[in-house]
């Protein structure tokens, strides 16, 4: 499903609202919408302060993460389509260390309120920028290992590389080294 762009330039999108839970948060409703920008060059998620004072105050997330199967769901709603991250995509992890994965940003109307959907939005849903009819469109997007870190798959990816550069390497030497004899 995809929605239109409603400031060309920067892939942003009107954002309907937003629940933790069942409880809708801040100041995103039917008659004061909320901006976001889908940004492929952001490492977190980005949300007004009040936004992420209620979600801090709220989750209550432990630092020893001992409470990170217990969170609730976080619901961006786009375009009537409810677009859900889990506690595994808005927690940072690092080092058996938890804190919350997202950023205050406060930009006033009428560009804002703005959320930033980084790269925890953008590992776990598969999205489409259509340049011609100026939207975006958002579906849910299939990993083939669950759990894996943006950074983890590339740095597989560039051992995987390395790998394969280095049998090729390896049969051109077998290959020069039989036509030498």
């Amino acid at each position: 499903r995809s929605c239109r762009v409603s400031a060309p330039g920067y892939w942003q999108v009107e954002l309907d609202g937003l629940k933790l839970g069942d409880q809708l948060l801040g100041p995103c409703s039917t008659t004061s919408k909320c901006q976001a920008a889908v940004d492929t060059g952001t490492s977190l998620l980005a949300a007004p302060t009040e936004v992420v004072e209620m979600m801090l105050d709220q989750l209550q997330i432990a630092d020893d993460c001992s409470n990170l199967e217990s969170l609730p769901k976080l619901e961006f709603i786009v375009a009537g389509q409810k677009l859900p991250i889990g506690p595994e995509d808005y927690v940072r992890q690092h080092d058996g260390s938890c804190s919350l994965g997202f950023m205050s940003m406060d930009i006033p109307p009428p560009k804002g309120p703005l959320f930033i959907f980084g790269d925890p939005f953008l590992r776990k849903y598969y999205t489409v920028y259509d340049h011609e009819h100026m939207r975006v469109g958002f579906g849910l997007a299939k990993h083939t290992a669950p759990g894996l870190s943006l950074l983890s798959m590339r740095h597989a990816a560039t051992r995987q590389r390395l790998r394969r550069r280095s049998r090729q390497h390896l049969r051109k030497k077998k290959t020069s080294t039989h036509r030498k004899k």
